[in-house]
């Protein structure tokens, strides 16, 4: 963000309840300070896009008008100051830090029983929703009333036995992230395996001895576990142990009414994950009935995610259905959906370059190759390659070059197709990793080139499935 377009992104940030909080949290202001902080916030939140010429024209009948940048920033400072209140009452983070420092005020009042009990109900609580450095900063304010001798020894000496436990459970469950980040990383570099070399990196990941379900010690570690199996089993073609990873994810994040209510994203993305897992291994009820288990607690939670979070559950949502309809003939997206969801993807704006957008333009690209409306397709493989290559992203901006491909080949626009083989090989010697089938396409693109006639494209065509089918 620049600095002069801070305050605009922050406040189209915020959600509907963010922005009446902030109007009620204002009220404590003086009335001259409350209609400035109003009027700016508003003129601010009815611009689509900033521009300080105009929004000084529309402001010009105000005194703050001269000094807008020290406005600009009290203004900011009270927004955060509002969303730190607001977050306090409905982030579950944010509530346990607020109770951490009553515990601090009550004890330092010499309300010590106060603080006792506050600290027991805080700590019972962190333990179920497992917040390990929750419990760890509880743990240290109970370690400080012990030894002022508030508590007993025995109830002392657990102390340390429970904060070793505690130190267990968080390095067990930042030792599984580990796992699936790694996954993550080959899964957005190298993708599907294309050489022994890439299926030894991923078994690797799956052999793991920390991929056995006996080792996660928490809801949250063993969580990572089925994630990891959910993202690299499908790269080394076992769709189905990917498929029942994710419905053992599905089960077990049902079973927890906490994750649904305070961890909503999180649990939405792991229903995706399953769904993707399921139209990978052609478990079509299973995807339609995950599916619609998403969109229907995005729709409940919708209220309690960021706005980004929400734009990117909306984006996997999006692909997964399209993805569904190209590997299903049969299935069809009603025109309106499609045009709802272009709109939307429109909406992130040009320059995202998420993995999940990049995905969702790849897919509608495809769609309308498939379906022969190669200027549509061309328009979505564009916007990917009109952007920034970021390193775990390149795989689409690759896919996005191959399809570009074959659509100006079937456009027979041939003095285009020589340049762009050539960018793409290019492209392709600074990618880690083994790409035999790219390589071997692009060495047939050129053959068809060359060729003199229909007959000669066709034999090459013929030769290049039987080469290409063998990697």
């Amino acid at each position: 963000m620049t600095p002069r377009s801070d305050l605009f992104q922050l406040i189209h940030s915020l959600t509907p309840s963010e922005k009446r909080y902030f109007k009620i949290f204002s009220s404590d202001r003086n009335k001259s300070q409350k209609k400035i902080y109003h009027v700016l916030f508003d003129a601010i939140d009815r611009m689509n896009e900033y521009d300080e010429v105009v929004l000084k024209k529309e402001l010009k009948g105000y005194g703050f008008v001269k000094h807008l940048s020290v406005t600009k920033k009290q203004l900011t400072e009270h927004i955060l100051r509002s969303l730190w209140a607001f977050n306090a009452e409905t982030n579950l983070v944010s509530i346990f830090q607020a109770r951490t420092e009553y515990i601090r005020i009550l004890y330092l009042k010499g309300l010590h029983r106060a603080a006792i009990d506050l600290l027991t109900k805080a700590y019972e609580e962190a333990k179920l929703y497992e917040q390990f450095t929750v419990q760890l900063e509880l743990l240290i304010l109970k370690e400080g009333m012990f030894e002022d001798g508030l508590i007993s020894l025995e109830e002392g000496a657990e102390i340390y036995h429970e904060q070793a436990t505690v130190m267990k459970k968080l390095e067990n469950y930042y030792s599984c992230i580990q796992l699936t980040k790694s996954g993550y990383v080959l899964m957005h570099t190298i993708g599907y395996a294309r050489s022994e070399e890439d299926r030894i990196k991923y078994e690797a990941v799956l052999n793991d001895p920390r991929m056995d379900e006996s080792y996660p010690l928490s809801h949250v570690a063993r969580r990572n576990i089925y994630n990891t199996k959910i993202i690299c089993c499908p790269m080394i073609g076992d769709t189905m142990t990917a498929f029942l990873a994710g419905k053992k994810l599905y089960e077990i994040d049902a079973e927890n009414e906490w994750l649904q209510k305070l961890k909503p994203g999180v649990c939405i993305h792991g229903i995706l994950n399953y769904v993707n897992a399921a139209l990978l291994a052609k478990q079509n009820e299973s995807f339609q009935e995950a599916l619609q288990t998403a969109k229907r607690l995005l729709a409940e939670y919708n209220r309690k995610i960021s706005k980004e979070k929400v734009r990117m559950i909306e984006a996997r949502i999006s692909s997964l259905e399209l993805g569904y309809m190209n590997s299903h003939p049969s299935a069809v997206l009603t025109p309106e959906r499609i045009a709802q969801i272009e709109e939307w993807v429109r909406s992130l704006g040009k320059r995202s370059a998420k993995i999940e957008v990049l995905m969702l333009e790849l897919q509608l690209g495809y769609n309308y190759l498939v379906v022969g409306e190669f200027e549509r397709a061309l328009k979505w493989l564009s916007a990917i390659l009109q952007k920034k290559p970021v390193e775990k992203g390149q795989l689409p901006y690759l896919w996005a070059r191959i399809l570009n491909l074959i659509i100006h080949f079937e456009l027979k626009n041939f003095d285009y197709l020589d340049h762009e083989i050539r960018s793409t090989e290019r492209y392709i010697e600074k990618l880690d990793g083994s790409f035999q089938f790219e390589i071997t396409l692009l060495k047939y693109f050129r053959k068809f080139l060359r060729a003199a006639n229909e007959n000669q494209i066709k034999g090459q065509f013929t030769k290049a499935l039987a080469e290409l089918s063998q990697i």
